[in-house]
């Protein structure tokens, strides 16, 4: 009887290392930004690199790029793990319908696994260059990057799942292609009803690619809100509520996964 999470040793060192990258290139694009430096404090780096995407300079590309960077690396690595096991283990895992969803669930909480060693990491990096930099630890330092990995863990488990019980319907490029699309798309969506008709823009609360944007929310810190001037939020916009809309989605996203794979012929 197998465990039901099984991780492997060099995924774990993939995702840590692809994290450290990630997190250097980050870091020394944010850290000497005049923002930061104003600040003075590890929570204005931690919120500048993670937290904040100005919807205003959306259309620029520029910063939408730079916002969903990380999570491409992310989902390259991992977007097709669901497929890559069916192919190499079908026959020993689906002999029975039921172990069809102890497989899928094991799964998914392998992924999260990984994603939380590769967003950890990424912070981790980031909090050691701050201090490496000058940066203080402010009074508002714990709660901001709690919020800020919280929300950011949550997005890409939801993002990387979403990649992976697409490709239970279509190839892993296909879906990768299909996800990303309708991410941009999304955020561009944010940004026209922002421009267009901001009166409207209450409804991107509601939008699944824009949870894991911590300046976005009404309970954000102050900080996050004025290092860039006075960047987009929305009204009675929690961070709870987004961690609840992101645990809700992900687990529908699974729960059809879970219906396809019952129907799939795997022999």
């Amino acid at each position: 009887m197998k465990p039901f999470l099984v991780v492997r040793l060099k995924m774990c060192v993939n995702m840590a290392l692809a994290g450290v990258i990630v997190a250097v290139l980050i870091s020394l694009y944010h850290a000497h930004s005049y923002a930061v430096k104003e600040c003075g404090g590890l929570q204005c780096l931690i919120v500048s690199a993670y937290g904040i995407l100005q919807v205003e300079k959306v259309r620029s590309i520029t910063p939408l790029v730079a916002w969903i960077a990380p999570q491409i690396v992310c989902i390259y690595m991992l977007g097709n793990l669901l497929s890559e096991s069916i192919r190499q283990n079908a026959v020993y895992i689906f002999t029975r319908t039921k172990a069809r969803k102890t497989w899928l669930f094991s799964q998914m909480l392998t992924l999260f696994f990984y994603i939380a060693i590769y967003t950890g990491v990424q912070f981790l990096v980031v909090l050691l260059a701050g201090y490496a930099s000058g940066l203080v630890t402010g009074s508002d330092t714990h709660s901001a990057v709690l919020n800020a990995l919280v929300l950011l863990v949550l997005q890409n488990f939801l993002f990387v799942a979403t990649v992976n019980i697409i490709s239970l319907f279509v190839s892993a490029i296909q879906s990768t292609v299909i996800f990303l699309s309708a991410h941009v798309g999304g955020i561009v969506l944010a940004w026209a009803i922002h421009e267009f008709t901001p009166e409207y823009s209450k409804a991107i609360a509601y939008f699944p690619f824009t949870q894991g944007i911590y300046s976005w929310h009404s309970d954000s810190l102050l900080m996050a809100r004025s290092l860039f001037g006075e960047p987009f939020r929305l009204s009675d916009y929690s961070v709870v509520f987004s961690l609840g809309y992101m645990f809700v989605l992900t687990a529908a996203v699974v729960l059809l996964g879970a219906y396809q794979l019952e129907k799939m012929d795997l022999r």
